[in-house]
């Protein structure tokens, strides 16, 4: 199975979410779109870690020649781990921009199926000092890689919608 091409993307609100990188990693893990393994890129060259879950949604294609980086965020869960499928529902996101271009990144919480008290979480319930923590961990876990990566800001859910639909959209378009 590859878990790019055979899984679908789902919905804003019931999206699919494939887990390169656990909550807590240093790891650095690419999943291989041609051979559908996920493969470690790299450790990271500072002592931060991932502040969330991170992967991305199926069936999508986004500007940077990727499909959409998706953070999935859940005080409630264990750590995940490479290439689990997630349910998640889009409350917002941010961008990016690396030595690549920009680098839209979309959060999601568990689907209320999955731990129905989220179902009312949006990007302003996040705690203030996760969202410091996601915005400096992608501002700075580049560094002394010497690459390029700059916080452009936080995207509303209208917003991230929005890039979530075009990234289905470039997916069918292009595969």
């Amino acid at each position: 199975m590859n878990l790019w091409r055979d899984i679908p993307p789902g919905t804003p609100d019931k999206a699919n979410i494939v887990i390169e990188i656990p909550r807590g990693s240093r790891n650095k893990y690419e999943y291989n779109r041609e051979t559908g393994v996920i493969e470690l890129d790299r450790v990271l060259f500072s002592s931060m870690h991932y502040p969330t879950d991170y992967g991305f949604i199926p069936q999508t294609y986004y500007d940077d020649d990727d499909p959409i980086d998706a953070l999935f965020f859940s005080p409630f869960f264990s750590v995940t781990y490479p290439g689990v499928v997630v349910r998640g529902r889009l409350i917002g996101g941010f961008r990016m921009e690396d030595e690549k271009g920009v680098d839209d990144k979309l959060i999601f919480v568990p689907h209320e199926k999955v731990f129905p008290h989220q179902k009312r979480a949006t990007l302003e319930h996040l705690p203030d000092s996760l969202k410091e923590e996601i915005k400096y961990f992608f501002s700075r876990y580049k560094d002394l890689e010497n690459k390029k990566a700059e916080f452009k800001g936080w995207i509303d859910l209208e917003q991230a919608t929005q890039i979530f639909n075009r990234a289905v959209q470039l997916y069918k378009e292009r595969f």
